[in-house]
């Protein structure tokens, strides 16, 4: 902001002009006041009262907000959080922080002036502070438009004038201060109508009261008659807080506070008597007791979490750290901090992506503040440290202010790293737990084809001797009976009917044995192949389980072997074979065909389906033998109830040779 050009001060001190500026302060509970007069033609100002300050700070604080800025009545919490008015408050030499001003106005309309109080920290102005400010401007309003000095003729013996004289009636009547002059003796000379609600008592009846008795209501000691006293005596003015009774001028909360600003009453360069502002701050004792607890409750999250709050003045290049925030970094509260000694702290590895994140957020490109990093500190020791914030900027977009907080995550990157080298090591193990449980799954499978084919050899080899052995002496006592039979001559004897009984049974047993050597080695696979075996399966099933069969089997299926052929015949009869036994089927349908490099084996049944623990019973084993058969082959083999009704499916896929 261009400083507008600072006019010279006042010819001579004015103790009026003073006295306002210092009521000012004081009924504001505030460090300091100015009160500047603008020039609007030459867009100049002119201080005419400081109070608590230097001039020349003044001067450059005054200059920094400009006429603009003091002819409009503002009320800045904490000028650091505005974009506003941060360079105009926050940047002068006087530290302020907090702003609050009042215009003066002529009586034209026109703003010839402001009425300024300043604090060093964060607060915030209620409504009645805003107020009273507004009416003690209204009242150096007065001052400025000439009321003249009032002068003492000793010798024509004047008396001196009413406290009230000095007073704008207007004021007297509507300011929310309470307003008492006392004279040498301290009693009460006169008092305006809000210490009617203060004290309790009718304005008419305050007159000629002692202090003690017409401040009872407000003191719970003699704080106020012994301030009064000493202003009196020396002349110099007194500024206290007290704490009120609770039942003081009709209220009945736990806390009153009031504020009371005494100074001398000088006519003629002599005191005759003592001014009294009482100001009511119960609100804003309230308001910084809560503060003071947020405070402390955001401080004691702050320690048990181990978080560090940060404040970054961008413009000015100031950092704050908290207390906290110090102690992570292993830093001392009376060691400088900025970002140069912040950034050299950082670990070299983790140096350029820490400031790429604080690039991006105050580029705008990211909308926070995020970054894990790893700080050296001065006993070379390593601590992560997890950082988050914000960026605020004016109203230009220009960045003016970075905040946010840090948090020591040393424990959690070890319990990290921990957690992973157990991670990496258990992935380790299941990879060697996989590679051997795959090892085994091979054995199993290599035995378990092995078992297999030795089933079917020994099977090949019962049912040739069955056939060759068995079928021989069963053809031989067939011929032997039968020649027997041919030699008798009485054909209606016991014995011929024995005889022929015995070649029936031998005709039996000789058509078991042929279905005892096709079950245990189907010989139609080697001379018919698969396609007509299965039709003859199938119809051989169907009559002795009396359960109707439909087939979807082609003429030939070529190209299978032996192997493959008895894969897939051994699994359709298994899968018919429990089908009789458990499925409780009127209807089973079966169904083989070639389908590209595949083929598909099919048995399902109308049936009751499977349990739920149909794989953990004991007679699971010719499931289990179904699979371990198409495993061998490098198929897929699955059974499960029917989706399209009642039953169960078994389905086969087998890689097909070509």
């Amino acid at each position: 902001m261009n400083s507008p050009m600072m006019a010279p001060g006042p010819s001579g001190p004015d103790t009026r002009y003073d006295r306002v500026t210092r009521v000012a302060a004081m009924s504001l509970i505030a460090p300091i006041a100015l009160l500047a007069m603008i020039d609007t033609e030459a867009d100049s100002i002119r201080l005419v009262s400081v109070f608590g300050t230097d001039m020349d700070s003044a001067h450059g604080m005054i200059g920094e907000l400009g006429t603009g800025l003091l002819r409009h009545a503002l009320a800045i919490d904490d000028a650091r959080l505005d974009t506003r008015f941060h360079d105009a408050v926050a940047g002068c030499s006087m530290g302020a922080v907090a702003y609050c001003n009042a215009p003066l106005v002529d009586i034209g309309g026109r703003t010839i002036g402001s009425l300024c109080v300043v604090d060093t920290r964060p607060r915030q102005w209620s409504g009645g502070e805003i107020e009273t400010l507004q009416d003690i401007a209204s009242m150096a309003m007065e001052l400025l438009l000439g009321a003249p000095q009032p002068v003492r003729n000793k010798d024509a013996g004047a008396e001196p004038p009413a406290f009230s004289s000095h007073m704008p009636a207007w004021f007297a009547r509507h300011t929310t201060l309470g307003l008492l002059a006392v004279d040498l003796q301290g009693r009460c000379l006169w008092g305006n109508a809000t210490c009617e609600q203060m004290l309790g008592a009718p304005l008419a009846a305050m007159q000629g009261r002692g202090m003690r008795e017409l401040l009872q209501s407000l003191q719970q000691d003699d704080a106020i008659d012994i301030a009064v006293a000493e202003v009196l005596g020396s002349g110099v003015p007194q500024l206290l807080e007290v704490r009120a009774p609770s039942a003081s001028y009709g209220s009945h909360d736990a806390e009153r506070f009031m504020s009371v600003n005494i100074a001398a009453i000088e006519y003629d360069g002599e005191v005759i008597g003592a001014g009294i502002i009482l100001t009511e701050i119960s609100d804003r004792r309230k308001s910084e007791r809560d503060l003071r607890m947020a405070e402390e409750k955001l401080a004691l999250a702050c320690e048990a979490a181990n978080v560090g709050l940060w404040f970054w003045n961008l413009q000015a290049n100031q950092l704050e750290w908290s207390e906290r925030c110090r102690g992570i970094f292993g830093l001392s509260g009376a060691e400088p901090v900025n970002y140069e000694i912040f950034s050299s702290l950082v670990h070299p590895d983790d140096k350029s992506a820490m400031e790429l994140a604080m690039e991006q957020a105050m580029a705008g490109q990211a909308s926070d503040y995020h970054a894990t990093f790893r700080v050296v500190l001065a006993d070379d020791r390593t601590r992560w440290i997890e950082a988050r914030g914000r960026v605020f900027a004016n109203n230009h977009g220009e960045p003016t202010h970075f905040m946010g907080a840090m948090v020591d995550v040393t424990a959690l990157k070890h319990n990290e790293t921990a957690l992973q080298a157990r991670s990496d090591a258990l992935l380790t193990l299941n990879d060697k737990l996989a590679e051997l449980v795959e090892a085994r799954t091979a054995e199993l499978q290599q035995l378990s084809q092995s078992l297999i084919e030795l089933a079917e050899k020994e099977k090949a080899e019962l049912a040739r001797e069955l056939h060759d052995e068995l079928g021989a002496l069963l053809t031989v006592a067939y011929m032997e009976v039968s020649g027997a039979l041919r030699r008798l001559p009485d054909k209606d004897s016991d014995l011929y009917r024995q005889l022929m009984r015995a070649r029936a049974t031998i005709q039996e047993t000789t058509t078991l044995k042929r279905r005892v050597v096709e079950g245990l080695h189907p010989s139609l696979l080697e001379t018919l192949g698969l396609a007509e075996s299965l039709r003859v399966l199938v119809e051989q099933y169907e009559a002795a389980a009396h359960i109707e069969c439909r087939t979807e089997i082609p003429e030939d299926i070529p190209g299978l072997g032996n192997d493959l052929s008895i894969v897939l015949y051994r699994i359709a009869q298994e899968s018919l074979t429990n089908i009789a036994k458990y499925a409780a089927a009127t209807e089973v349908f079966l169904r083989i065909e070639q389908a590209g490099g595949s083929i598909v084996l099919e048995v399902a049944d109308n049936g009751r389906g499977l349990p739920e623990d149909f794989r953990a019973r004991a007679t699971a084993h010719g499931i289990s033998g179904m699979q371990q058969r198409a495993a061998h082959f490098k198929g897929v083999f699955s059974i499960m109830n029917r989706t399209d009704g009642p039953g169960t499916r078994v389905t086969v896929v087998l890689p097909c040779p070509v």
